[in-house]
């Protein structure tokens, strides 16, 4: 097995075994883990899709600009689990790039 795909699996596999981040009661906040939450279904989706082919994928991955920009802007302590859950995503994400498995759309 190539050493950028074994990243891989072992990055996501880090993902699968990491506790998704608990609910919180704010509307903005919980608006925010609901869309992690979406996204992390979709990401994973993609990755067992791949993982499991070993083909790379058709479709262009969307990279979440806005739910990273507002994770990263909000000042709120309860948000740094959910900053981390997806800075495991992105990890996964870039050692699948890496491993020539997915392309990001650009300019979204």
């Amino acid at each position: 097995m190539n050493q950028k795909l074994h990243h891989l699996k072992e990055s996501f596999a880090l993902l699968k075994s990491m506790p998704f981040p608990s609910s919180i009661d704010d509307a903005l906040l919980g608006d925010l883990h609901a869309e992690l939450a979406e996204y992390d279904g979709y990401v994973v989706g993609i990755l067992e899709t791949v993982l499991s082919s070993g083909q790379p994928g058709k479709e262009e991955v969307d990279s979440a600009p806005q739910l990273t920009k507002a994770l990263e802007s909000t000042q709120d302590a309860r948000v740094v689990p959910l900053r981390d859950y997806l800075k495991q995503i992105k990890a996964c994400l870039k050692a699948a790039e890496e491993a020539g498995l997915i392309h990001f759309s650009r300019g979204k």
